[in-house]
């Protein structure tokens, strides 16, 4: 080969060379990045692993935790009672209270309703023909108190074209014998010593009383007059309003004391041993509750006052006032919360002594099947549903007769009187 040609070919074997070089530097570094990927790769998924799928210490212990508290949570147990945590049982505020047995004289529920008191209320009446009107502080309102004496409205006569003519004819006519008089009048001092004194001090007497009589019919024409409350208490009702035209005898306002009431109880027949000194219970319904639950209400002491001699509908009205409340624990300010025609239960005692246990009506469970139940505290965290037949005793209480011993009430056990509901949640 000779010189000039392997010069002319030494720049492609240079290129070549060039290239190689180059192609082996790629892959070197392709490499260096897989190798540090796989190092990468390693030394992160232990840590992976520690967190998706290895055990550790806290994930033991929130475990353990959580098995705990499942098995601390209220739950049926296998032979039927319920388990409770006490702490459940504190938060809940769950009450229990301790009860005997002992004789009770069972009582008669009578359905009856609040009465004013008819010694301590009243009406106000329309006396006449009138237009209403309202005085300045307006027309009394329900519920707004009012003193006796104090007027109420105006009634503005309301007169015919030919009654006020009468009038208006009559005032002329006195007006006219009033002139006559008082001429007679002077003319009689002047003649003092002419005249009789009996004379002119009758003339004198005929023109006062005629001025008198002036003066009260010239009032009686257009003049309001004024409605007066009849008793201290308060407006239970309004049944006008300002403009309205009142007939004679219509009812305009009712009062009534709100210290004071009475119960009237309707009854087939005369219960025995009532009398003047007679005390019963009774207990307004409370005809807002949707639960199943019994009836809740207010306890009031009733005194007997009376009965009607005669039958009405077939049935004899009892009468009573409430006196005060039936148990420690109702004020004497249940009296002022009743509204006349509100629903009462009165309960009379009736027949001899039963034995049975007496416990709160709060603490009385109804069951879907329309049967009363009650929860029995038989271990410090566990409860048993007892179910029992009861007879009404006084406002709060019930007599339980039935479920007894062998249904697990006894004497000295312990009754669930607050949390009742929520005991019965448990499934």
């Amino acid at each position: 080969m000779s010189v000039n040609h392997f010069a002319a070919s030494s720049p492609l074997i240079v290129d070549s060379q060039n290239s190689c070089f180059k192609k082996v530097a790629v892959q070197l570094c392709l490499q260096l990045c897989l190798v540090q990927f796989c190092l990468l790769t390693v030394l992160i998924s232990p840590a992976l692993w520690a967190h998706e799928a290895m055990p550790t210490a806290s994930s033991e212990k929130s475990a353990l935790s959580s098995t705990a508290t499942n098995s601390a949570a209220p739950r049926r147990l296998a032979d039927g009672q319920l388990f409770f945590p006490k702490e459940l049982q504190r938060h809940f505020a769950l009450t229990t209270e301790l009860v005997k047995t002992a004789p009770q004289q069972a009582s008669k529920i009578l359905q009856a309703k609040v009465i004013a008191d008819p010694r301590a209320s009243g009406v106000v009446q329309s006396t006449q023909l009138a237009v209403l009107l309202a005085p300045a502080d307006g027309l009394p309102m329900p519920g707004q108190s009012v003193q006796q004496g104090e007027i109420l409205a105006w009634l503005q006569p309301v007169d015919t074209a030919i009654e006020q003519g009468n009038q208006q004819a009559l005032l002329a006519e006195i007006d006219a014998l009033i002139r006559i008089t008082r001429d007679r009048v002077q003319r009689f001092t002047r003649l003092q010593s002419a005249v009789p004194k009996a004379e002119l001090e009758t003339a004198q007497t005929e023109l006062a009383a005629l001025e008198r009589r002036r003066e009260h019919i010239k009032k009686s024409v257009n003049q309001a007059i004024p409605v007066i409350a009849t008793i201290s208490g308060v407006v239970s009702k309004t049944a006008v309003s300002v403009g309205e035209v009142v007939e004679p005898k219509q009812l305009l306002f009712s009062l009534q004391n709100p210290t004071t009431w009475w119960v009237e109880a309707k009854a087939f027949t005369l219960p025995n041993g009532l009398n003047a000194e007679s005390t019963v219970s009774a207990r307004t319904i409370d005809t807002s509750a949707v639960s199943a639950q019994a009836l809740k209400g207010q306890g009031l002491s009733l005194q007997y006052v009376g009965h009607s001699q005669e039958m009405q509908q077939q049935s004899i009205a009892l009468w009573f006032k409430v006196a005060s409340s039936a148990n420690a624990g109702m004020d004497n300010n249940n009296a002022q919360q009743l509204v006349a025609e509100q629903p009462i239960e009165v309960l009379l005692p009736q027949g001899a002594a039963i034995e049975g246990i007496a416990v709160p009506k709060a603490a009385l469970l109804k069951l879907d099947d329309g049967q009363q139940a009650l929860w029995v505290h038989t271990e410090p965290e566990q409860f048993q549903l007892v179910r029992v037949a009861t007879l009404p005793l006084d406002a709060d209480r019930v007599l339980v007769t039935s479920g007894l011993q062998s249904g697990g009430l006894q004497s000295g056990a312990r009754v669930v009187v607050q949390g009742v509901q929520l005991l019965a949640q448990v499934r």
